[in-house]
């Protein structure tokens, strides 16, 4: 998406600077006139918006107020178990916000089928699994504005597994995937999109994938600049979990971070700050985003779910990070999250 502000905001500055309200932080209560103005100010301030007319920020500003009382709205009412937060994303129309999420399937319809799995194995399986705690997931990263989150899911396998095999986390680079996983399978147009199995199979055929040092990321389509001599991992395969099972995603959870696609092209995903995302009222199973799954537990109201990890900054969320309630097997699961993920298997260093 080509930038809307003359001054663009930074991957930098979203990656580092924090914007949000919750109900303590601004009040429990609407906004009037002027209070609304001198919010709006505090976020072009920290966006590095600049208006090219005052239309633009007439038209800016109208959408931010719009949003801003709707996130109110919903955290007033207390009637769902997650919480909504304004973030850089507030003066966004919901076609902009669309434009940077980008999965495209390439699943054979064979796997949409739930697999089976033995209650021993079922039985067998953590309560609860963590790879942040474990060390093995890189900071949070922000795509930008390009729909390059299949790239990000992808690398974020990458590098976990990497670290689950050889005890080493590289930082990889997204960049080149978004160049160069184009035309495979029928798949991939970089920031228009991709497959997270698309990008495994690039990585075994390249082979291997550069550090982000030696191809940064610009939140652009380029020309392919992949060099193998500077490939740092390497994976030997991947694998596909089977559909619509949460003991099988669990299970492959238990071994390594793994690859999912979701819905994300609701409101309550663009602002979701904390809590549990818990039904298809809040997102459906119309695969759009790809992320990954870094872990799995139980909430302090003995609900499960599973710890996702997005590629939106660490302002957005906890900290990066959403909760997705586990179950709804017959339906895909919440989100969708049970429908398509994957997960790619590290070679030895």
């Amino acid at each position: 998406m080509a930038s809307l502000f003359a001054v663009p905001v930074t991957l930098a500055a979203m990656a580092g600077t924090q914007f949000y309200y919750s109900q303590q932080s601004v009040m429990s209560k609407f906004l009037n006139d002027s209070e609304m103005e001198n919010y709006f100010q505090k976020f072009i301030s920290f966006t590095g918006r600049n208006f090219k007319s005052t239309e633009e920020y007439q038209m800016r500003f109208s959408i931010f107020e719009e949003n801003f009382n709707k996130i109110q709205a919903h955290n007033e009412a207390d009637e769902h178990p997650f919480k909504l937060a304004m973030n850089y994303m507030g003066d966004w129309t919901h076609e902009e916000y669309q434009e940077r999420l980008g999965f495209m399937s390439t699943r054979e319809k064979s796997v949409q089928s739930r697999g089976e799995i033995s209650e021993e194995t079922a039985n067998a399986l953590p309560k609860s699994v963590n790879w942040v705690e474990k060390g093995a997931v890189q900071a949070i990263k922000n795509q930008g504005s390009c729909g390059s989150c299949w790239t990000f899911s992808a690398t974020s396998a990458v590098e976990s597994a990497w670290y689950v095999k050889n005890g080493e986390l590289l930082d990889l680079s997204e960049q080149q995937m978004v160049d160069c996983a184009k035309n495979i399978q029928g798949c991939c147009m970089g920031c228009q999109g991709g497959s997270m199995e698309v990008a495994f199979q690039y990585i075994i055929n390249a082979p291997g994938q550069e550090s982000e040092s030696d191809y940064s990321y610009t939140a652009e389509d380029g020309d392919c600049q992949f060099d193998s001599s500077k490939s740092v991992a390497y994976i030997s395969k991947y694998e596909q979990v089977p559909a619509n099972s949460t003991e099988h995603l669990k299970a492959a959870i238990s071994l390594t971070p793994v690859s999912v696609a979701i819905e994300a092209d609701t409101f309550y995903f663009q602002f979701y700050e904390s809590g549990l995302l818990t039904s298809a009222s809040q997102c459906g199973n119309a695969l759009d985003h790809g992320v990954t799954a870094d872990g799995y537990g139980v909430d302090e109201n003995g609900d499960g779910y599973f710890l996702v990890r997005n590629s939106w900054g660490p302002d957005w969320g906890l900290d990066g990070y959403v909760k997705i309630a586990d179950g709804a097997d017959n339906q895909g699961g919440v989100c969708g999250i049970l429908m398509d993920a994957s997960y790619p298997i590290a070679k030895a260093k």
